[in-house]
């Protein structure tokens, strides 16, 4: 296997790793593709339904939808308003959105929980699958046939870097 240290004192370049690395993250950085400048339009009257908004990305992208006038729901476990873990707990939740009438936007962050021991959720399911994928399939299930939002966008985290099969 070659390494670029390796590959360096191949082609008789015999530089330190440290060099290696810091002069391949200045080349990452000054040849990353830039995106083209956009502004977010007026989100005003546009209902969003968002999971994982009471911390880390899914805080500040609540934060920024409010910010652009959006009227955002959002379900977490830290505020008690959804257990993806609990099927209860998603049914209640998307029924009282459903009752409302309308759901532009669904934001599913991040809401994986990756635990050592073996937990189980309400309906007797490992806690870690029913939030990671039974839950969120639910509440998009429970929103998708009643409303037809016009877009969902997921947001994980590298929690599934973690695994093995």
């Amino acid at each position: 296997m070659f390494t670029r240290r390796r590959v360096l004192v191949a082609v008789g370049l015999a530089v330190p790793p440290a060099l290696v690395l810091s002069a391949s993250s200045w080349y990452r950085e000054k040849h990353r593709p830039s995106l083209p400048a956009h502004t977010l339009g007026d989100l005003t009257g546009k209902v969003v339904v968002a999971t994982g908004g009471s911390s880390g990305i899914g805080k500040a992208s609540v934060q920024k939808l409010r910010d652009l006038g959006a009227t955002v729901i959002n379900g977490s476990r830290k505020d008690g308003s959804l257990n993806l873990a609990d099927l209860n707990s998603v049914k209640e939740f998307t029924s009282k959105i459903v009752e409302g009438g309308r759901c532009d936007l669904v934001l599913a962050c991040a809401a994986e929980i990756y635990t050592d021991q073996s937990q189980l959720s309400v309906q007797g399911h490992d806690a870690t699958f029913a939030t990671n994928h039974l839950g969120l399939q639910a509440l998009l299930s429970g929103l998708t046939d009643e409303l037809k939002p016009k877009r969902i966008v997921i947001v994980g985290s590298k929690l599934a870097r973690q695994g093995l099969i």
